[in-house]
């Protein structure tokens, strides 16, 4: 894909990547300019934020031999909140109040009667969606976003510039004006505590600095701070907005180059290894020596 930001751009492709793989014959090698790109296309191969989570946190094995991403009906509700929450507009044209459950033909009736693009909720989460608007624009932060001039889930693709490797990003929602950039999560419990521990385990500090530097680079309006919006996604909904400190940001950047460098490593010896073919020693968390002392580190 070419570098820059692209604002109708297929959030399927986007996700899925370019229709030509390995696995139908198509070839992936460097080019002359340093490009990884299919042999029979010329497409060139970009990494997101999630690929390189999976390459640094689990294994290149995990990241490279993933199983296809199938449909999961549970997602489509976070989707839809984030539509509803963020574009109020076009959730009307793209949510569809289905039936109370997802047994039986009348789902499957409702499933082909919906156009493509659109996202079928049972009853009760199309009208939790609602309710879920309605409390998190009482935020006063939520409620600034919505009255600005913003930019919605456009993708941005660049050349990391030490690496060479192309990579991209979609932001929930850039806004401009205030320089800032969005990103919207859902989860059951949005506590500090709670959330801390999430955006280390799925390394959201990883996105912030990936996000910030890949959208400048594509040419994107220059963004200085980086926000998450965490909603809950049951009753009472509740709203929390954080920012991660400077410190955590520049670690995540830190691991954000370590994954590229890992990633290049295997793109040039096409090796892909999972965990390690030895015996490891591992020793069990603190907390859990409960009738001895735990060894001091």
């Amino acid at each position: 894909m070419k570098d820059g930001i692209h604002l109708d751009f297929d959030e399927r492709l986007y996700h899925n990547g370019p229709p030509c793989s390995e696995d139908n014959g198509h070839k992936f090698a460097f080019d002359d300019d340093g490009r990884f790109v299919c042999s029979h296309c010329g497409e060139e191969e970009s990494i997101s934020k999630s690929g390189l989570w999976d390459l640094y946190g689990r294994t290149p094995r995990h990241y490279r031999f993933a199983p296809p991403k199938e449909h999961m009906p549970h997602l489509d509700f976070g989707k839809a909140l984030h539509l509803a929450v963020l574009e109020p507009e076009l959730f009307e044209t793209k949510a569809v109040q289905g039936p109370v459950d997802r047994r039986g033909n009348k789902w499957k009736d409702a499933l082909g009667a919906i156009e493509d693009g659109q996202i079928l909720l049972i009853s009760d989460n199309y009208d939790d969606c609602y309710t879920v608007q309605s409390e998190a624009w009482k935020h006063p932060v939520v409620k600034k976003l919505a009255t600005e001039t913003s930019i919605f889930e456009a993708s941005a693709f660049w050349h990391h510039e030490r690496t060479g490797l192309q990579c991209r990003c979609r932001p929930d929602l850039v806004v401009p004006k205030m320089k800032l950039m969005v990103d919207l999560k859902t989860t059951a419990d949005a506590s500090a505590w709670n959330w801390a521990r999430t955006a280390g385990n799925l390394g959201y500090h990883v996105q912030e600095g990936m996000y910030t530097e890949g959208w400048n680079k594509a040419g994107g309006d220059p963004t200085e701070a980086f926000i998450f919006v965490v909603i809950e996604q049951k009753a009472p909904f509740c709203t929390a907005v954080y920012e991660l400190p400077p410190h955590a940001a520049e670690e995540g950047r830190m691991v954000m180059e370590r994954a590229l460098d890992r990633y290049k490593e295997c793109l040039e010896s096409n090796k892909w290894p999972g965990y390690p073919e030895r015996v490891v020693e591992l020793d069990i968390p603190k907390f859990s020596y409960r009738e001895s002392e735990p060894p001091e580190l």
